[in-house]
């Protein structure tokens, strides 16, 4: 994971903050699981977004991190962050 913004206060409905990340596609499920399990999908939202190009040496440091697969960006993962979220 990469790129990580925490916008504090800025959803209104539900109210939360707004977290953003690029993740690699091969950690996807792994951060949706951790997601799901604080009941994002519930409480919030999740929205994901794949990147076409991605000009960054952190994202290639986490693309090359992530477990082997397909390689590639997937960046947004959105939400309003209520109960459960810790930095």
């Amino acid at each position: 994971m990469t790129h990580l913004a925490v916008f504090r206060g800025a959803a209104l409905r539900p109210a939360g903050d707004v977290v953003e990340a690029d993740i690699a596609r091969e950690s996807a499920d792994d951060v949706l699981a951790g997601l799901t399990a604080l009941s994002v999908d519930h409480d919030g939202g999740i929205t994901l977004e794949s990147l076409d190009t991605v000009l960054s040496d952190a994202a290639d440091a986490a693309e090359e991190a992530a477990p082997s697969g397909s390689k590639g960006m997937m960046t947004s993962m959105r939400r309003p962050m209520t109960a459960g979220w810790t930095e």
